[in-house]
């Protein structure tokens, strides 16, 4: 004869036996590449990025680098990446670069947390915004330098693992000079503006 013990752990185990197998159905088929070969949802670029001016370019001989500030135009609708599976979208923009002492630079320019039930910013529309973070180079070698923009994102799903994706959004290049040789500001921008967490 069963106990009252065993019991409910027979009920615990199959209940939790039966969520796990949900879980991982929901994930499946919310999964971005579905197992037939199609291509994964990807964001749909409605204005491309474009950069309007460069604002502040200063040789930062306080934190000993390079810095780069500048205002830009991009809309992007998020939507696609959206199902009933997706808890929240990262979205950022990395930019990279390449200099005679290092090959291979990112830095992550502007970001954005976009949850599901926040529908207003399903559709990011940025005109003449600043980056959240300066575009910076350790080896002060960011003049006249060819920059590749990237739109990266990262979905976090209510159930499975995360996952994301990439975009080319362009090139544009750095100033040959410096702009100003002043010590740059706490962050890119003006005074009190309202970031978007």
């Amino acid at each position: 004869m069963y106990s009252l013990s065993g019991r409910l752990n027979t009920i615990a185990f199959n209940t939790l036996l039966t969520l796990g197998v949900l879980a991982g159905m929901n994930f499946l088929a919310c999964y971005p590449f579905d197992f037939l070969g199609h291509a994964p949802r990807q964001p749909t670029i409605v204005t491309p990025f474009k950069i309007r001016d460069f604002d502040v370019f200063v040789k930062d001989n306080y934190i000993n680098e390079d810095a780069l500030s500048f205002t830009f135009d991009f809309k992007v609708d998020l939507r696609p990446l959206f199902n009933w599976n997706t808890n929240l979208v990262f979205a950022y923009i990395s930019c990279e670069y390449n200099t005679t002492k290092s090959s291979f630079n990112r830095v992550t320019i502007w970001d954005q947390r976009v949850p599901r039930d926040d529908e207003k910013n399903h559709v990011i529309s940025l005109q003449a915004e600043w980056p959240e973070y300066y575009l910076t180079d350790i080896n002060k070698l960011l003049r006249d330098q060819d920059v590749t923009c990237y739109l990266q994102w990262e979905q976090m799903p209510i159930a499975g693992a995360n996952y994301g994706g990439k975009m080319s959004l362009g090139t544009f290049r750095t100033p040959k000079n410096y702009i100003s040789n002043s010590r740059r500001k706490y962050a890119p921008g003006p005074e009190g503006r309202e970031y978007n967490y």
